[in-house]
């Protein structure tokens, strides 16, 4: 089964600050939110997009209490060619 390319919105939380950083407009793979965090390249590619500098980014990857708190799937695109496993 293709997985869903989809528009969305994220927002990620960090568990330990408490803090939400919200990502718009990302293209992602997939419906379902695990799934997806646990993905490397996507989990790599909202951490990069929420955090700026690089030192940052650097310290976020090693955070195991940031996590996605909620996606808002705002537009469908296609069906992606390749299968991601992805989706439930």
């Amino acid at each position: 089964m293709k997985d869903p390319i989809h528009l969305c919105d994220v927002v990620l939380f960090d568990g330990k600050l408490k803090r939400e950083y919200l990502i718009y407009d990302v293209v992602l793979v997939g419906n379902n939110k695990e799934m997806i965090w646990q993905s490397e390249i996507h989990r790599n590619r909202l951490i990069q997009l929420a955090f700026k500098t690089p030192s940052k980014v650097k310290t976020q990857r090693n955070n195991m209490r940031l996590y996605i708190k909620d996606i808002d799937f705002k537009k469908y695109i296609s069906d992606s060619n390749h299968n991601w496993g992805l989706s439930k």
